[in-house]
């Protein structure tokens, strides 16, 4: 084995470990002696070693033989003992007092563990008091709950079963108000079949065309509020009566008329359907009113009004439910209704239904004389109505003829009034001779029982207005008889011969 070598000649210890405040330095002064000078001799003999180049651990050796060590003495023994015994007090107090600091801490730890505990427990126990208070209040809850839920059951099993209670007190209530309004229905129709003032068939028809009415008052007039809607209309009504009063008797212009406000009512209808329906429901008045107007003026301007009406109407439908609608509410003679019938209607109200117009500044109805002109004017155009005959290439005409045969019946099937010699003779002047072309055995027996039974039986207005009306009418169909021939009015103006 290689020996060390050693770098350094002088000696080395390692410090003394201990645990006494003293160092190593004192423990090595108190176990060695201070080191004597070294001979000369002895540095000669280093020198040489140093120039033989020996090994440091050969030179030491050598060094250390001629090194002369002192004598441990007992002193020296017994200063050496008395330090290891100082330390090992020394260590043993160390060690005591670490044990008692250990203790210590360890008692301090068990402490704070043993308070950490009761800390710990006391939250435990918190804990479970906030837990068993919370099952508690979520026992309370469920309780509540289910107390509620059999609250609100039992309330509502006592509405559901008020509700259907309540519901079969209704069931009874419309179940008898149905039978109440049918048995009232049903008198009501036994009174119309029976009735010697409104023919039953007729107003039902009545209410049938009035439906359109009803609707349009319900759902499209409101409309009319919105300011935008209103001008649309406004604008769009214009040539609406323009149209209409350039009617001529020319069946061309009549033509060309009917293809300008045809197509403006069909544009409108494209681009509104509520539009469209307030565009009908206004020419269905124009056409009243400008029959008022010109019918009476012009008679035969009954003929133009109603061939441009059926025109219209047999391309546009929809329009028939108004005109004839309003026509009927304007002229009740046409249902006929002649409200006399009810006991609790008082004169001035029978007026008002039968459309006489009150005059507000003096608080009166207007005369016979001009509420009768008015009324001729409506079964005039009514009559244009059913006996016109398109011309060839041009639409069917939608009212039939047969609509006279069944008005002339309604009204000779009841007692006549003041107003029927001068409506009955209106309606022959302009629909007779179709009439009798259509019915040429029956119709002269209507007319028949009309002179034989209806003019006698017609009652004198109380001013005697109508006593001419009776003469006239009575003469016309005397003529009839006497010639076969119906007077009608002329279709257009005749000619002045020069």
């Amino acid at each position: 084995m290689e020996k060390p070598k050693f770098r350094n000649p002088v000696s080395y210890s390692a410090p003394f470990d201990s645990d006494s405040e003293s160092d190593s330095d004192d423990a090595l002064e108190t176990q060695w002696p201070t080191p004597r000078p070294v001979p000369e001799e002895q540095r000669r003999r280093l020198a040489r070693l140093v120039l033989e180049q020996r090994s440091p651990y050969d030179a030491y050796k050598e060094t250390i033989k001629h090194i002369s060590i002192a004598p441990i003495t007992d002193a020296i023994l017994r200063r050496h003992q008395e330090y290891r015994l100082e330390i090992l007090r020394r260590k043993k107090a160390w060690q005591e007092e670490r044990q008692r600091t250990i203790e210590k801490k360890t008692q301090q730890a068990e402490i704070i563990a043993a308070n950490a505990a009761l800390v710990l427990m006391d939250e435990q126990e918190s804990l479970d008091n906030e837990v068993e208070r919370r099952i508690k209040d979520q026992e309370k809850r469920i309780q509540a709950a289910i107390e509620l839920a059999r609250k609100v059951q039992q309330e509502r099993a006592t509405e559901e079963k008020a509700k259907a209670e309540k519901e079969k007190k209704e069931k009874e209530r419309k179940e008898e108000e149905i039978r109440r309004q049918e048995a009232a229905e049903k008198e009501r129709k036994e009174r119309l079949s029976q009735s010697i003032a409104t023919s039953a068939k007729g107003l039902e028809e009545y209410k049938e065309y009035f439906a359109t009415i009803e609707n349009f008052r319900a759902n499209i007039k409101p409309l009319l509020k919105e300011p935008g809607f209103r001008k649309q209309c406004f604008e769009a009504r214009r040539l609406i009566k323009r149209t209409i009063i350039q009617l001529q008797y020319k069946h061309e212009v009549i033509f060309e008329k009917y293809c300008i406000l045809r197509d403006h009512l069909l544009n409108t209808k494209n681009q509104s359907m509520e539009a469209f329906h307030v565009m009908l429901n206004h020419t269905a008045k124009v056409f009243l009113l400008q029959a008022r107007q010109e019918i009476n003026a012009t008679p035969f301007a009954a003929y133009f009004l109603g061939r441009f009406a059926t025109l219209l109407c047999s391309s546009i439908p929809e329009l028939s439910n108004y005109l004839i609608a309003r026509l009927f509410k304007w002229c009740p003679y046409l249902i006929p209704q002649y409200h006399d019938d009810n006991p609790n209607l008082s004169h001035d109200e029978i007026r008002k239904l039968l459309r006489y117009e009150y005059d507000e500044d003096n608080k009166t109805f207007e005369p016979f004389l001009p509420y009768l002109e008015r009324q001729k004017c409506f079964v005039m155009f009514f009559a244009a109505l059913i006996q016109t005959v398109p011309d060839p290439g041009q639409p069917p005409n939608p009212f039939s003829i047969s609509k006279g045969w069944i008005w002339l019946a309604r009204t000779c099937n009841m007692p006549p009034r003041e107003v029927s010699p001068a409506l009955i003779q209106s309606f022959l002047e302009i629909a007779g001779k179709r009439m009798l072309q259509t019915y040429p055995h029956q119709f002269p027996k209507l007319l028949r029982v009309i002179l034989g039974h209806i003019v006698p039986a017609i009652p004198l207005q109380h001013n005697h207005d109508n006593k001419a009306d009776i003469a006239r009418l009575e003469i016309y169909l005397k003529t009839f008889f006497e010639t076969g021939e119906l007077k009608s009015i002329p279709e257009a103006i005749e000619p002045k011969v020069k």
